[in-house]
């Protein structure tokens, strides 16, 4: 009997003839797999209604790999799980299939593939619309509009003589050095404000947006792992040269902060924008995160018609 002749079956009824199944000469893969379903029915079940409810809950739909018009059933969910089992993986890492619908029929409409798990975990909703790049533009957008002026989303630390003078002299960055080329390392904005800090130094700020494969932890890791579309397996080649890449990625944020907060007093501050914040709530960030670091209330800058506009049309 194949895989998929097995799969054919009732679950109840596969349940019930699991011997005579085993007596017509059933591989012993296909007798794990039916161990596997009699133990995890249930739980495969369950997290099929799961999946399905979060999926449509972030505006996703789950779709056949083989014509993604047409909504996954839950045969292939099943083929999808055992695929998962047989690579010695949980049904939760099942690599499914996404389309971007939208909570209100506002989605990309591209399709992507993600995992029940990232997805509970906020990792990748949508691999297009929520990838780094477009959040990293929307941050610059409202910084131009917040402050009405023009900022640099191509800084390189290089271009920053106080920056680069620091990294290069004080040893204290001297285990940095040896790992990575800080001539390459760029800034996701950069802007010198009209406004002078307490030091009577104009403000130089840099604007760092943070998604979640910046965070150091498994969720980093594994965000890291998904907008690098990672389909290998955990510890094979690949697998091990993304995490060294990033634990790079993670050093490089640690280096930033350091030599800005070593600056400030040359009016050098950095702050790190949380992906996950509305474009209001960007706002309400980065103006009380300049206010600690400054004590520069500058909250009346909400008020100014050009951020109030972008606010309206921005999503």
């Amino acid at each position: 009997m194949s895989k998929e002749a097995y799969l054919e079956l009732n679950e109840m009824m596969a349940r019930r003839y699991v011997p005579s199944i085993k007596a017509y000469g059933m591989t012993q893969d296909l007798q794990n797999y039916v161990k596997f379903l009699n133990k995890k029915s249930y739980i495969i079940n369950k997290a099929f209604r799961n999946v399905n409810y979060l999926a449509k809950k972030k505006g996703l739909k789950l779709v056949s790999q083989y014509n993604n018009d047409v909504e996954l059933d839950f045969k292939e969910y099943l083929h999808a799980v055992l695929d998962a089992y047989d690579s010695g993986k949980y049904p939760g890492n099942a690599k499914l299939y996404l389309k971007h619908i939208g909570t209100n029929n506002d989605g990309c409409g591209k399709t992507f593939t993600n995992s029940y798990n990232n997805l509970r975990n906020n990792i990748g909703n949508c691999k297009y619309c929520d990838s780094p790049w477009k959040n990293q533009q929307k941050t610059h957008k409202i910084l131009e509009a917040l402050f009405n002026q023009e900022s640099n989303d191509e800084t390189y630390l290089k271009d920053i003589d106080d920056i680069i003078d620091d990294i290069l002299t004080n040893p204290i960055y001297e285990e940095y050095l040896e790992k990575m080329d800080v001539f390459r390392m760029r800034l996701d904005d950069y802007i010198v404000l009209n406004i002078k800090d307490q030091n009577g130094q104009f403000i130089k700020l840099a604007v760092e947006s943070q998604g979640p494969q910046h965070y150091e932890n498994t969720k980093g890791f594994k965000s890291f792992l998904f907008f690098n579309n990672f389909d290998g397996e955990v510890g094979d080649l690949e697998w091990r040269n993304l995490y060294n890449e990033w634990i790079i990625s993670l050093e490089r944020d640690d280096l930033k902060r350091l030599a800005f907060k070593n600056n400030r007093d040359k009016g050098y501050y950095l702050i790190a924008v949380n992906n996950d914040l509305s474009p209001e709530e960007r706002v309400t960030y980065i103006l009380d995160t300049l206010f600690k670091l400054t004590k520069l209330d500058l909250g009346y800058l909400a008020n100014n018609n050009e951020i109030k506009e972008l606010l309206k049309s921005i999503t």
